[in-house]
């Protein structure tokens, strides 16, 4: 993390890309990005740092609402005739990176089973 945000940060001084950096406020990392200032880097990650959840499988998916399921294998909801979960809602387990494309991916998919 140290090497990556250093090099991002005086990436973002260079041309042309610090040229489009119009309001982007980089106190926090101003000292820390000098030269041998590892130390520096550190405290602003550490004091700047945070996560971002990426919420999924808060729907069950399964056959048989008795036993928890929420929708069906095409996302459609046990019964609510005509109405689909098709997010990532439905997916069984966190997925190791983002799931914006996977997201994407069902919604694709369902949407196209659905329609037929």
């Amino acid at each position: 993390m140290l090497i990556a945000v250093g090099r991002d940060r005086l990436l973002l001084r260079q041309e042309p890309d610090g040229s489009l950096v119009l309001h982007a406020d980089l106190s926090p990392w101003e000292e820390a990005t000098h030269p041998g200032s590892v130390e520096g880097l550190h405290r602003a990650i550490i004091e700047n740092a945070y996560s971002i959840p990426h919420v999924v499988g808060t729907c069950a998916m399964g056959p048989s609402p008795e036993e928890g399921a929420v929708v069906d294998a095409l996302g459609r909801v046990h019964g609510v005739p005509g109405l689909a979960v098709v997010d990532a809602s439905i997916m069984p387990e966190p997925p190791s990176a983002f799931p914006h494309i996977i997201t994407i991916m069902i919604a694709e998919h369902l949407s196209k089973e659905l329609a037929t």
